[in-house]
């Protein structure tokens, strides 16, 4: 088992009568990652703060496929007699301990407010009522990303991170519109999957679109070993580019209407994916500055 998926059954653990809230979870386990040298999970501001798809999603398997835990109404329930608490890292046991030594579990309008007033670019997606002093404080943060609005080609690649980090970027840089130029927008990695990724888009405000015709097929990609094969492969899409005006014309005109837009795929490295040549190409045919996350 994942060891972060224990730092959940052990958070549930430890709580009272060994049940918790839902939204009380997302807040303890924020609380608890800060506290982290290399946080076991990521986190993304959402309607009541911070909120985490990944932990959500593995508490529904730990819940449908281990049946360690059941959802009943808005709490989480454990339902083994197993011991997770005494499975973690000394640290984060410490660490766990005095949270919910030090933190009012039950209290779910104290945990938010905590987390509001100290933590304040977290809400900056809430739906609840804020006091003078929260929106002061909400109002700042959302001025810092805000005043990020000049005219910008991101890309993006969602290796090695979860859809958390990956969806902070885009939040952090103000980026109001994703564009997918994979050719087939599946993968195996949670929440990167067409469907997916574009519902967490649209639930952050941040539209989506794909365009498959800018995507490269799998098996051009197949026993790309070196930097020179990578390079053979992308001076071919480049040479292939120039057929594709219209899918060139569709981008600029999402940059003129939406002004800082993403082209997105799998690649950490720009360098070893097909968006850094779409990139170049839509900066030399449009003079659009491009920004590599």
């Amino acid at each position: 088992m994942y060891y972060r998926r224990k730092v959940l059954l052990a958070l549930i653990e430890k709580s009272d009568k060994k049940r918790i809230g839902k939204l009380n979870l997302q807040k303890l386990l924020f609380l608890f990652c800060q506290k982290q040298d290399k946080p076991v999970y990521d986190f993304i501001p959402y309607h009541y703060g911070c909120f985490s798809f990944q932990a959500n999603k593995d508490l529904s398997l730990l819940s449908s496929f281990y049946n360690l835990v059941e959802n009943n109404k808005k709490e989480w329930k454990l339902k083994t007699k197993e011991f997770f608490f005494d499975q973690l890292k000394s640290e984060d046991s410490m660490i766990m301990k005095e949270i919910l030594e030090t933190e009012e579990v039950d209290n779910l309008s104290k945990l938010i407010s905590k987390i509001y007033k100290e933590f304040p670019y977290y809400a900056i997606k809430s739906k609840r009522d804020l006091n003078i002093n929260e929106k002061a404080l909400i109002n700042k943060e959302k001025e810092k990303i805000n005043s990020q609005n000049e005219t910008t080609l991101f890309t993006i690649g969602y290796e090695g991170i979860s859809l958390d980090a990956y969806l902070n970027k885009l939040v952090k840089n103000n980026i109001s519109l994703l564009c997918d130029v994979r050719k087939k927008p599946l993968s195996m990695k949670y929440g990167f999957s067409k469907k997916q990724l574009q519902n967490y888009c649209n639930n952050l405000g941040i539209k989506y679109v794909h365009i498959p015709n800018l995507g490269i097929e799998s098996d051009l990609r197949k026993g790309l070993t070196d930097k020179e094969s990578y390079q053979k492969l992308f001076a071919s899409y480049r040479i292939g580019l120039n057929e594709k005006t219209d899918e060139l014309e569709h981008i600029y005109k999402l940059i003129k209407e939406y002004k800082r837009i993403a082209l997105t795929c799998f690649e950490k490295d720009h360098i070893f994916c097909h968006r850094n040549s779409l990139s170049m190409r839509i900066d030399n045919d449009y003079n659009i500055p491009v920004l590599h996350l």
